[in-house]
């Protein structure tokens, strides 16, 4: 998947075209709505670190946020970092969010902004696995 995602930054193409199932462009590319039933599970760097994600907004081309329900893991093994800024919202249970080092606890309720580039990662902790919905925002023609 990994692949997938440099091809398109190269090709400054919607990495959803790539992999998409069928070939029906959307009604109208200015307005994007996924049914509760419709969330897709999908293949992330994070995915081989057995954290989940679905993607909230994968029939919208040409978009700068990518939304994300996220169910990280509860080992750590993977760091991040890449162009642009994400925020995060905690649904449910516990996340360890660790920044430059630093680890951080964010219960259900609890959210974050932080600059992406600089290296970052997460588990759950506790009795369930954490919910978490993010955005991730990356800059016009990146």
């Amino acid at each position: 998947m990994v692949s997938i995602i440099k091809i398109a930054i190269g090709l400054n193409a919607d990495v959803n075209l790539l992999i998409a199932e069928d070939s029906n462009a959307p009604q109208d590319i200015r307005l994007c709505i996924i049914k509760k039933n419709e969330a897709k599970e999908v293949a992330s760097r994070g995915t081989v670190y057995r954290n989940h994600y679905k993607a909230l907004a994968y029939k919208k081309l040409g978009k700068n946020m990518k939304p994300y329900l996220i169910e990280p893991a509860f080992e750590e093994k993977a760091v991040f970092s890449h162009e642009g800024e994400e925020f995060m919202y905690v649904l449910e249970g516990t996340d360890e969010f660790v920044y430059e080092g630093k680890k951080y606890i964010l219960n259900a309720g609890d959210s974050i902004y932080f600059d992406s580039i600089i290296p970052h990662s997460g588990r759950s902790v506790g009795e369930k696995k954490a919910k978490i919905m993010a955005v991730m925002f990356s800059y016009k023609g990146q």
